[in-house]
């Protein structure tokens, strides 16, 4: 009998075990079922009449999955082999009748099982009177075959039986198997239904007690005064079963049942009381003994099952009613009832709450319409009746937000809704509903109405781009001015188009890196991007974007703001950095080489006066001083292009620089550019710089090859001309004669609104990579240098000319050409202190005043000489030295500090650098003597003796 309530939750009690496992345990309990039912037979026959193993075999398939009745199947006919074996009978007859009686019992088995699934849809657990039903058909049917296949097997085998009798007693043992045995295993196997009260207390086991006593006394009854199992007085025992059955459920109908039939069929066996073996054997004693034991079962189960599917339905009646009582109680809503027809209306606890009535008299707040109606805000009230009478005539859905007056005199907002009734004839007479206070949720969206308009304003203000798009598509929602100019757009060509589609996102993988980095981020932050305008222009931006949800759209909004100029005045500073880093490598390389040049230059002068030497040895130190002398030129360049000299201006002839140019420009130009040149004859001199004259020629004419890719015309014009002085004013200018320098292209020409800046430093129209935006600015600055200017024509699709004005010299004006020292230089006897950190200078420069007489002591640092000057004790008629030294004293403090020892002292200094870049920096003193390396041995003694007699060196 059952021990426990609880209702089968899930057949996980039967997958515990492995199908395998399983089907052993039912061919065990059919085979230990066979052997009770031998017990149970008639004595010393082993003739079985008391059959029970089908019920195990059915219940065996019911709790198994069709997949998996293989196993159950094969245990079972094992069992059923085993049992028969050892019959008494021969072996092969008993093969052959146990064959016929396994495939009987199989087809009764698997063809109840099949349709008891069949008819309730999966595992049977008799939770219903439905499955018990199809259980009892179902099982009728498959020991209606079973009986019809085994009875035809015995009369097949001459077996002593006629086909009637045998069917009638082989269906009814099958069917009291089915009822008895198969209800046992369903709900006594783990997962199946309990009984409604468990043996708990002493109560219920009292009511066991008293039931096994009725059972007892019925059999005394039956057995003993009635005179056998066959008397027709057999509802006596009934009453147990039927007891069980309703107080402990279906294991209790079931366990008693078992019990009932197990007692019935032993007292019948062994205590016949009249019945005859020949009786036994006929059948149909057996036949009423079996129907008896499927009506008590059948009288236990079906009270049992009905009643227990009586208490589910109560207790999810009362689960059901406590769910709505709480949902009632639990509320946020006040309920309402009307009764149309007499105007009253009922208002829910809750109701009264939310209008602060609770607790209060109904003459205070009467319960009828006329109530509500006078507490709402007259702005509401015909908007509201207007609702109600809609749906009352027309039943359009009742929803209407309305105010009403609480008991505090504080309007508050409410949400109602509801649901009328209409009678036969389409009459409301009911109609019930519920109120909600959503003052809050108004006064959050009048909150979220300030914001959004806080929002757009923002939004239209901002002078960032601000854009709303689709996750999905990318399509464009909602886009602000600044949005539009900075992409070239109208906002009716962006709206409903997607950034890919415009073309503000070059191809839709860079939208996806955006998206897919937003996504795994959460939101993006002045992530640097390349977009492009309308006119195919490239804008970098950074934008900061976060997810939004609109609707049911996923949606993002992006912050854009442009940094192009930002990106390109960085690049700027970044490329003036490298500039100065690169002049400053360029001046130090040039100081260093200028040692050099100074050794080389001083050394072949010196060669040069030796008269013994052959002419042509003097030619090839000629070349030699020659080549020095272009080196030098170049350092001056260099020193220039770090802004460490000034221009070293000569009297030049702009034909023979230009006619020296032009070869290396016919390299540089390439072979698709014809290259013309016009020069007028008898053309004046200018006051220039030759290097820089070269490099203005040199950036104009590569800037016009830039501009003409597939070939052209550069042309190079050289003539003079007159400019007045209106004209000069405005390049602040001297009026008179100018040399003009022409330079025209073919090329693609300039825009207009970008020729004002075209001398910008740093501003260029080339691509990233392809100019540096220092060549025409580079160029603006030397002619400015040079008291001159440019100017500039352009036409896109025509070309460009810039045309470079210098001022001449006087007629008369010489051209300068390089200097022969043919001179006589005077020595002396002077005492000179030479400082100079450069070993091989200092030392050739001792060399070659020693050779003019000098009398010279010699430093490293100026430390060092001034442990020289100390130690001597002499004084020094003449201080050499060097003004950029490595210590921490320079050329110019030891100077300082000497002529602070010894007034009247003589200094001439010597650099790589020019005088002027070291007076800017170090403020030498004019009345010192400068010499500038490289120099040669001639301009180094005429400097000395010019500064020992009192004169500039």
């Amino acid at each position: 009998m059952s021990t426990a309530n609880q209702e089968p939750d899930s057949a996980s009690g039967q997958h515990r075990l492995r199908a395998w496992q399983r089907a052993g345990i039912f061919g065990l309990a059919y085979y230990l079922c066979a052997l009770l039912a031998r017990y149970l037979s008639v004595p010393d026959t082993g003739y079985v009449t008391f059959w029970l193993p089908p019920g195990v075999y059915f219940a065996a398939l019911l709790l198994s999955e069709p997949a998996e009745w293989g196993w159950s199947i094969a245990a079972i006919c094992a069992a059923n082999l085993l049992f028969d074996l050892p019959a008494g009978k021969s072996l092969k007859l008993t093969l052959c009748l146990t064959l016929c009686f396994c495939f009987a019992n199989t087809l009764a088995a698997t063809t109840g099982a099949w349709l008891t699934r069949r008819f309730t849809g999966g595992r049977i657990t008799l939770a219903s009177f439905r499955e018990y039903a199809a259980l009892l058909g179902s099982g009728a049917v498959g020991a209606s075959l079973s009986a019809t296949v085994g009875t035809a097997a015995l009369i097949l085998f001459h077996q002593p039986a006629t086909f009637g009798s045998a069917w009638a007693t082989w269906w009814s043992g099958d069917m009291m198997a089915i009822s008895m045995v198969t209800p046992f295993v369903l709900v006594m196997w783990p997962g199946s239904p309990r009984g409604t009260r468990p043996l708990d207390n002493w109560r219920a086991i009292g009511e066991v007690a008293l039931m096994l006593c009725l059972l007892a006394g019925g059999l005394w009854y039956i057995l003993l005064d009635q005179h056998g199992i066959l008397s027709p007085n057999k509802s006596v025992l009934m009453l147990p079963v039927l007891w069980a059955g309703i107080r402990f459920g279906p294991r209790g109908a079931a366990s008693m049942t078992v019990l009932l039939g197990l007692l019935i069929a032993w007292f019948t066996i062994h205590h016949p009381m009249g019945i005859t073996l020949a009786d036994l054997k006929s059948g149909a004693p057996m036949f009423v003994l079996d129907t008896a034991i499927i009506y008590a079962s059948m009288a236990g189960m079906i009270p049992a099952i009905v009643l227990r599917e009586r208490d589910r339905t109560l207790a999810k009646l009362r689960e059901s009613e406590d769910r709505f009582n709480l949902a009632i109680l639990g509320t946020s809503d006040g309920l309402w009832d009307w009764d149309i027809f007499s105007g009253k209306i009922f208002f829910a606890p809750r109701f009264l709450e939310l209008v602060g009535y609770a607790g209060c008299a109904e003459e205070e707040f009467p319960r009828i319409r006329a109530t509500v109606l006078d507490h709402m805000h007259p702005e509401d009230r015909d908007r509201a009746v207007k609702a109600m009478e809609s749906h009352l005539d027309r039943r359009v859905p009742y929803d209407a937000e309305y105010r009403l007056q609480t008991r505090s005199g504080e309007y508050r907002w409410f949400r109602s809704r509801g649901q009328a009734v209409w009678d036969e004839i389409g009459r409301a007479v009911r109609m019930a509903g519920s109120i909600r206070d959503i003052t809050k949720a108004k006064q959050a969206e009048r909150a979220l109405q300030e914001s959004e308009e806080k929002f757009s304003r923002a939004f239209g203000a901002s002078p960032n781009g601000i854009c709303i798009s689709e996750v999905e598509t990318g399509r464009l929602m909602e886009v602000n001015e600044a949005y539009c100019e900075l992409y070239g757009y109208r906002r009716e060509e962006v709206v409903g188009r997607s950034s890919v589609e415009l073309g503000i996102f070059k191809t839709p993988e860079v939208r996806k890196h955006f998206v897919r980095t937003l996504t795994e981020c959460g939101s993006v932050r002045d992530l640097e991007m390349a977009t492009y305008r309308s006119d195919g222009q490239m804008r970098l931006v950074t934008v900061s974007a976060e997810p939004i949800q609109l609707g049911a759209s996923p949606c993002i909004v992006s912050v854009i703001h442009d940094i192009t100029e930002r990106k390109r005045t960085e690049e700027q500073f970044r490329q003036a950095q490298r500039m100065d880093a690169i002049g400053q490598l360029a001046g130090g390389i040039a100081h260093d080489f200028n040692n050099m040049l100074a050794v080389i230059q001083m050394q072949t002068s010196m060669m040069l006066t030796d008269l013994e030497l052959e002419e042509h040895a003097k030619e090839d130190l000629r070349n030699i001083m020659a080549a020095a002398e272009k080196s030098a030129n170049l350092t001056r360049q260099l020193l220039t292009f770090s802004r460490q000299s000034v221009p070293r201006t000569e009297n030049l002839d702009l034909v023979e620089v230009i006619s020296a140019v032009i070869k290396l420009l016919r390299r540089v130009l390439g072979e698709n550019i014809s290259l013309e040149t016009r020069f007028a004859s008898s053309l004046p001199l200018v006051k220039a710089d030759p290097g820089m004259i070269e490099q203005v020629i040199m950036n104009l004419s590569i800037n016009a090859r830039d501009a003409m890719p597939r070939g052209g015309r550069l042309e190079v014009d050289l003539d003079a001309c007159e400019i007045d002085a209106a004209r000069a004013e405005q390049h602040s200018a001297v009026p008179g004669t100018f040399v003009r320098l022409l330079i025209s292209d073919t090329g693609c020409g300039i825009p207009r609104d970008q020729v004002s800046r075209i001398f910008e430093p740093f501003f260029t129209t080339k691509k990233v990579g392809e100019g540096t935006g220092l060549g025409l600015a580079t160029a603006f600055g030397i002619v400015q240098q040079h008291r001159g200017w440019i100017e500039v024509d352009s036409e896109v699709g025509r070309g460009t000319a810039f045309t470079v004005y210098l001022p001449a010299l006087e007629a008369g004006a010489v051209a300068s050409g390089p200097a022969v020292a043919t001179q006589k230089v005077r020595g002396g006897n002077e005492r000179i202190l030479l400082v100079e950190d450069d070993a091989t200078v200092r030392e050739l420069t001792r060399h070659v005043l020693e050779k003019y007489g000098y009398v010279v002591r010699e430093a490293t640092t100026p430390e060092e000489a001034l442990q020289v000057r100390d130690g001597d004790g002499d004084a020094v008629d003449l201080l050499v030295t060097d003004i950029i030294m490595p210590g921490e004293m320079n050329g110019r403090e030891l100077a300082d500090e000497l002529t602070g020892r010894q007034p009247g002292l003589k200094v001439m200094y010597v650099s790589g650098y020019s005088h002027e870049v070291l007076d800017h920096r170090l403020r030498i003193e004019q009345r010192r003597g400068f010499l500038q390396k490289p120099f040669t041995a001639l301009q180094l003694a005429s400097s000395v003796r010019r500064c020992l007699d009192g004169e500039q060196g």
